[in-house]
């Protein structure tokens, strides 16, 4: 009967492996380790896009448009106006992978525009997003995000927000 169980267990798996891979997917994968994880103390943050290829990705520069704001850069896709993962000048890193496909207008490239041109650390990024969370859905700030936010900073810090 075990042996039976591990069979079948191994075709189920099998199955699901093949039907994962023969159906499109929108999100990508991404990652954050933390400086204590690497040789050199470093963070580091990755992000690979796990679906057709798109638009060429340009990397674009965003001044700091007033005082007290950051400049930073960002991936983007040709054809849109926000980054998917970018670096400002004070060393926060931020990355995004969409995780909703229900038709709604997510806003995740916003966030992090606000999160790349307001923050310098990690945990104030984490803050900021954990805020508009929870925020009503009716409320004037509220955007719509999905998905997984690796985010790091010079300090070393790292955290995977989801």
């Amino acid at each position: 009967m075990t042996i039976r169980r591990k069979h079948s267990s191994a075709k189920l798996l099998s199955f699901a492996l093949i039907m994962a891979a023969a159906t499109e997917v929108m999100a990508c994968t991404v990652g954050v380790m933390h400086g204590v994880a690497t040789t050199d103390g470093r963070p580091v943050l990755f992000k690979n896009r796990d679906n057709k290829p798109v638009a060429q990705q340009r990397l674009s520069r965003y001044p700091a448009t007033r005082e007290g704001t950051l400049a930073f850069i960002a991936v983007r896709s040709a054809n849109a106006e926000f980054g998917t993962m970018g670096l400002n000048e004070a060393g926060l890193a931020w990355g995004q992978s969409r995780g909703d496909d229900t038709g709604r207008y997510i806003r995740n490239g916003v966030v992090g525009i606000q999160a790349l041109s307001r923050f310098r650390t990690a945990e104030e990024a984490r803050a900021h997003l954990e805020a508009l969370v929870e925020l009503p859905p009716d409320h004037p700030d509220h955007v719509w995000i999905s998905g997984c936010f690796p985010v790091m900073d010079a300090q070393g810090h790292a955290v995977m927000i989801e």
